[in-house]
């Protein structure tokens, strides 16, 4: 094959694809029609629609996937977000919501936040979440992890409970992150100061808990300070 032949297929062959990338920005048939939202609970699908900024109309290869999943993932609710294109004019957009552990008091209503102290919505009561406080009250802005110590050794420990979360009443952290839990009924638990032990405490508090319904014990207070837990019952009881 001659040099002057292989010029030719050559310019053939990116006028080609120059013609077949021009076809596939401008034609209609690569346009967005909608927009596809998968893992919504909390968060209305058309809040996440809205957010995404993809505008029916715009060509589906124009789309910045990587920058749509970041303006979703500034949502409070959601704490991770994926996106893609179904050819020929849908984008899906994927959420991964924050679960609400705890909730803390401020102005007369209740913080919600999630296992990783970020503050994610206002509700006008705790909604049955525990109710986590701390001795030196610090700003809260939805929609950003809290900067306190204290409340996230308070928020650890109220996640720690699983689903025994709603036999919670109150857990309170002092300036030194020393946690006190008070418990539905009016059982005081002393769990000392956060640190990673805090999981394991709260694992062998559940356990006695659950001895103290088993027996039928009216305890007053319980103490994991100690390396042997101490359960005290109530005078004359």
């Amino acid at each position: 094959m001659s040099r002057r032949l292989w010029v030719v297929l050559l310019v053939f062959w990116v006028l080609a694809l120059a013609g077949a990338g021009y076809v596939l920005v401008n034609s209609p048939f690569f346009w967005v029609r909608s927009v596809q939202v998968l893992g919504c609970s909390r968060v209305a699908p058309g809040e996440v629609a809205a957010a995404s900024g993809v505008a029916p109309g715009v060509n589906i290869f124009t789309v910045p996937l990587g920058e749509v999943a970041e303006r979703v993932a500034a949502i409070p609710w959601v704490a991770e977000a994926t996106c893609m294109r179904l050819l020929p004019g849908t984008i899906r957009i994927s959420v991964v919501e924050r679960t609400p552990v705890a909730a803390t008091p401020r102005d007369g209503r209740f913080v919600v936040l999630d296992g990783d102290c970020w503050a994610v919505d206002i509700w006008e009561s705790p909604g049955g979440l525990p109710l986590v406080t701390e001795e030196s009250e610090r700003e809260i802005v939805v929609g950003r992890q809290v900067d306190s110590q204290p409340l996230q050794w308070a928020v650890e420990c109220a996640a720690a409970f699983g689903p025994r979360s709603g036999d919670v009443a109150e857990i309170h952290a002092d300036d030194e992150s020393f946690l006190t839990v008070y418990m539905v009924g009016g059982l005081r638990v002393v769990l000392g100061r956060g640190d990673s032990t805090l999981e394991n405490k709260v694992g062998i508090l559940v356990g006695i808990l659950n001895d103290i319904e088993e027996r039928g014990l009216d305890a007053e207070y319980v103490d994991l300070r100690f390396e042997k837990p101490v359960v005290k019952k109530r005078e004359g009881r």
